[in-house]
């Protein structure tokens, strides 16, 4: 299985420490770790915006949305 997704990757990201977006050939992925309810609320807000900035790149025809 993983020779099938490892022959079906055109590209991939590294966003940030806890972001990262993949591309197949039929869909995008983004992978992260988000912060836990421990952290700051300004980590968890950065986190988010970080997030949606990258949800907002992606073609809207390969949205898993």
């Amino acid at each position: 299985m993983l020779g099938n997704a490892t022959k079906a990757l055109i590209s991939w990201k590294p966003v940030n420490e806890r972001i990262i977006t993949a591309r197949f050939h039929s869909k995008y992925v983004i992978q992260t770790y988000a912060p836990t309810e421990d952290s700051s609320e300004e980590d968890k807000d950065d986190f988010c915006e970080q997030l949606q900035t990258v949800i907002n790149t992606i073609p809207i025809y390969q949205s898993m949305i």
